[in-house]
Protein backbone atom coordinates (compact mmCIF):
# COMPACT_ATOMS: atom_id res chain seq x y z
CA UNK A 1 0.00 0.00 0.00
CA UNK A 2 1.50 3.19 -0.98
CA UNK A 3 3.05 4.95 2.28
CA UNK A 4 1.55 8.74 1.77
CA UNK A 5 -1.65 7.35 1.50
CA UNK A 6 -1.47 4.98 4.21
CA UNK A 7 -0.27 7.79 6.80
CA UNK A 8 -3.44 9.92 4.85
CA UNK A 9 -6.30 7.52 5.84
CA UNK A 10 -4.69 6.87 9.59
CA UNK A 11 -4.70 10.37 10.08
CA UNK A 12 -8.53 10.54 8.97
CA UNK A 13 -9.73 7.92 10.55
CA UNK A 14 -10.97 8.78 13.77
CA UNK A 15 -12.83 11.64 11.74
CA UNK A 16 -14.95 9.32 9.26
CA UNK A 17 -17.60 9.16 11.96
CA UNK A 18 -17.63 13.14 12.36
CA UNK A 19 -17.26 13.29 8.82
CA UNK A 20 -20.61 10.79 8.47
CA UNK A 21 -22.10 12.93 10.99
CA UNK A 22 -21.88 16.62 9.35
CA UNK A 23 -22.61 15.62 6.02
CA UNK A 24 -25.57 13.01 6.69
CA UNK A 25 -24.62 9.38 5.73
CA UNK A 26 -23.76 6.64 7.83
CA UNK A 27 -19.99 5.44 8.36
CA UNK A 28 -19.39 2.72 5.74
CA UNK A 29 -20.62 5.18 3.27
CA UNK A 30 -18.29 8.25 4.42
CA UNK A 31 -15.23 5.82 4.94
CA UNK A 32 -15.40 4.35 1.39
CA UNK A 33 -15.98 8.01 -0.23
CA UNK A 34 -13.04 9.48 1.71
CA UNK A 35 -11.16 6.46 0.67
CA UNK A 36 -11.89 6.95 -2.90
CA UNK A 37 -11.08 11.05 -2.97
CA UNK A 38 -7.71 10.50 -0.98
CA UNK A 39 -6.21 8.90 -4.57
CA UNK A 40 -7.80 11.74 -6.90
CA UNK A 41 -6.48 14.30 -4.01
CA UNK A 42 -3.06 12.89 -4.29
CA UNK A 43 -3.31 12.35 -8.34
CA UNK A 44 -4.49 15.99 -8.16
CA UNK A 45 -1.63 17.19 -6.34
CA UNK A 46 0.94 15.32 -8.63
CA UNK A 47 -0.84 16.61 -11.90
CA UNK A 48 -0.21 20.71 -9.71
CA UNK A 49 3.45 19.88 -9.06
CA UNK A 50 4.21 18.79 -12.38
CA UNK A 51 4.75 22.09 -13.68
CA UNK A 52 7.60 24.40 -12.10
CA UNK A 53 5.33 27.24 -10.95
CA UNK A 54 2.83 24.63 -9.42
CA UNK A 55 5.38 22.51 -7.71
CA UNK A 56 6.52 26.03 -6.60
CA UNK A 57 3.41 27.06 -5.05
CA UNK A 58 2.78 23.90 -3.39
CA UNK A 59 6.06 24.10 -1.61
CA UNK A 60 5.06 27.11 -0.55
CA UNK A 61 2.01 26.54 0.99
CA UNK A 62 3.35 24.14 2.98
CA UNK A 63 6.02 26.19 4.22
CA UNK A 64 3.94 29.10 5.27
CA UNK A 65 0.63 27.60 6.33
CA UNK A 66 -0.36 30.33 9.26
CA UNK A 67 -0.27 28.52 12.71
CA UNK A 68 -2.92 30.56 14.51
CA UNK A 69 -5.22 29.08 11.55
CA UNK A 70 -4.04 25.51 11.63
CA UNK A 71 -6.24 24.80 8.53
CA UNK A 72 -3.57 21.84 7.51
CA UNK A 73 -4.61 18.55 9.34
CA UNK A 74 -7.39 19.82 11.65
CA UNK A 75 -10.60 18.45 10.06
CA UNK A 76 -12.57 19.20 13.10
CA UNK A 77 -12.43 23.12 12.34
CA UNK A 78 -13.53 22.25 8.36
CA UNK A 79 -16.28 21.12 9.72
CA UNK A 80 -17.63 24.00 12.02
CA UNK A 81 -15.51 26.97 10.76
CA UNK A 82 -16.74 29.23 8.41
CA UNK A 83 -13.50 30.41 7.35
CA UNK A 84 -11.76 26.80 7.16
CA UNK A 85 -14.63 25.89 4.96
CA UNK A 86 -13.94 28.23 2.42
CA UNK A 87 -9.99 27.97 2.94
CA UNK A 88 -10.54 23.64 2.67
CA UNK A 89 -12.66 24.73 -0.79
CA UNK A 90 -10.13 26.31 -2.00
CA UNK A 91 -7.33 23.70 -1.67
CA UNK A 92 -10.26 21.45 -3.48
CA UNK A 93 -10.48 23.99 -6.26
CA UNK A 94 -6.50 23.58 -6.75
CA UNK A 95 -6.46 19.95 -5.81
CA UNK A 96 -8.80 19.13 -9.19
CA UNK A 97 -9.35 22.75 -11.44
CA UNK A 98 -11.78 22.34 -14.05
CA UNK A 99 -12.40 18.68 -13.14
CA UNK A 100 -13.95 19.22 -9.61
CA UNK A 101 -17.22 19.62 -10.62
CA UNK A 102 -17.81 16.38 -12.84
CA UNK A 103 -15.65 14.70 -10.38
CA UNK A 104 -17.54 15.38 -7.16
CA UNK A 105 -20.33 14.69 -9.15
CA UNK A 106 -19.03 11.53 -10.27
CA UNK A 107 -18.68 10.67 -6.83
CA UNK A 108 -22.19 11.45 -5.39
CA UNK A 109 -23.53 9.20 -8.09
CA UNK A 110 -20.89 6.25 -6.68
CA UNK A 111 -21.82 6.60 -3.46
CA UNK A 112 -24.99 7.62 -3.30
CA UNK A 113 -24.48 11.11 -1.77
CA UNK A 114 -26.12 14.44 -2.45
CA UNK A 115 -23.73 17.22 -4.53
CA UNK A 116 -23.30 18.89 -1.37
CA UNK A 117 -22.60 16.01 0.96
CA UNK A 118 -19.94 14.94 -1.32
CA UNK A 119 -18.22 18.17 -1.52
CA UNK A 120 -18.30 18.90 2.30
CA UNK A 121 -16.95 15.63 2.25
CA UNK A 122 -14.19 16.89 0.21
CA UNK A 123 -13.69 19.74 1.98
CA UNK A 124 -13.01 18.28 5.41
CA UNK A 125 -10.70 15.67 3.95
CA UNK A 126 -8.50 18.19 1.74
CA UNK A 127 -6.68 19.87 4.75
CA UNK A 128 -6.01 16.20 5.96
CA UNK A 129 -4.25 15.46 2.33
CA UNK A 130 -2.33 18.63 3.04
CA UNK A 131 -1.45 18.39 6.66
CA UNK A 132 -0.11 14.87 6.40
CA UNK A 133 1.74 15.75 3.21
CA UNK A 134 3.25 18.75 5.10
CA UNK A 135 4.25 16.30 7.74
CA UNK A 136 6.31 14.05 5.47
CA UNK A 137 8.04 16.99 3.90
CA UNK A 138 9.17 18.01 7.32
CA UNK A 139 10.35 14.61 8.06
CA UNK A 140 12.24 13.91 4.73
CA UNK A 141 13.17 17.41 4.55
CA UNK A 142 11.98 17.65 0.36
CA UNK A 143 12.40 20.85 -1.52
CA UNK A 144 9.68 21.38 -4.09
CA UNK A 145 11.09 19.12 -6.23
CA UNK A 146 11.15 16.11 -3.62
CA UNK A 147 7.35 16.81 -3.23
CA UNK A 148 6.66 16.42 -6.70
CA UNK A 149 8.46 12.83 -6.82
CA UNK A 150 7.04 11.98 -3.98
CA UNK A 151 3.73 12.50 -5.28
CA UNK A 152 4.65 10.99 -8.23
CA UNK A 153 5.58 7.66 -6.99
CA UNK A 154 2.60 7.73 -4.69
CA UNK A 155 0.49 8.27 -8.13
CA UNK A 156 2.30 5.37 -9.74
CA UNK A 157 1.76 3.36 -6.50
CA UNK A 158 -1.58 3.56 -6.10
CA UNK A 159 -2.68 3.31 -9.93
CA UNK A 160 -0.59 0.02 -9.52
CA UNK A 161 -2.72 -1.21 -6.64
CA UNK A 162 -6.13 -2.03 -8.84
CA UNK A 163 -7.34 -1.77 -12.56
CA UNK A 164 -10.09 0.09 -10.68
CA UNK A 165 -8.12 2.33 -9.02
CA UNK A 166 -6.25 2.93 -11.83
CA UNK A 167 -8.72 3.45 -14.38
CA UNK A 168 -10.50 6.17 -11.46
CA UNK A 169 -7.11 8.25 -11.69
CA UNK A 170 -7.10 8.38 -15.13
CA UNK A 171 -10.09 10.31 -15.28
CA UNK A 172 -7.38 13.39 -13.72
CA UNK A 173 -6.25 13.16 -17.03
CA UNK A 174 -9.27 13.17 -19.27
CA UNK A 175 -10.17 16.28 -21.12
CA UNK A 176 -14.37 15.15 -21.68
CA UNK A 177 -15.33 16.05 -18.43
CA UNK A 178 -18.55 15.88 -19.10
CA UNK A 179 -18.31 12.45 -19.59
CA UNK A 180 -16.59 12.25 -16.15
CA UNK A 181 -19.73 11.22 -13.64
CA UNK A 182 -20.62 8.37 -16.13
CA UNK A 183 -17.38 6.88 -15.89
CA UNK A 184 -16.58 7.31 -11.99
CA UNK A 185 -19.80 5.60 -11.43
CA UNK A 186 -19.23 2.39 -13.74
CA UNK A 187 -15.91 2.23 -12.70
CA UNK A 188 -16.61 0.50 -9.31
CA UNK A 189 -15.50 3.72 -7.43
CA UNK A 190 -17.34 2.56 -4.23
CA UNK A 191 -16.28 -1.31 -4.50
CA UNK A 192 -12.37 0.31 -5.19
CA UNK A 193 -12.95 2.65 -1.98
CA UNK A 194 -13.84 -0.15 0.28
CA UNK A 195 -10.89 -2.46 -0.98
CA UNK A 196 -8.58 -0.23 -0.34
CA UNK A 197 -9.42 0.35 3.13
CA UNK A 198 -9.43 -3.32 3.83
CA UNK A 199 -6.07 -3.62 1.78
CA UNK A 200 -4.80 -0.60 4.07
CA UNK A 201 -5.83 -2.68 7.59
CA UNK A 202 -4.80 -6.12 6.87
CA UNK A 203 -1.15 -5.18 6.50
CA UNK A 204 1.49 -4.51 9.27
Amino acid sequence: MAGLYRSIMLDLADGIGDIAQEIGTDEDTARGAVATTVPLMIGGLSRLTAEPEGSSALFEALEEEDEEKGFFGNMASMLTSPLALAAGGMMVNRMFGGRKGPIEAGLSSAFGLGRSQTGSLMMAVAPVVMGTLRRRRKEDQLDAAGIAGLLRREEEDLRAESGELNGLMGLLDRDDDGKVMDNIATMGAAVAGAALVRKMFSRD
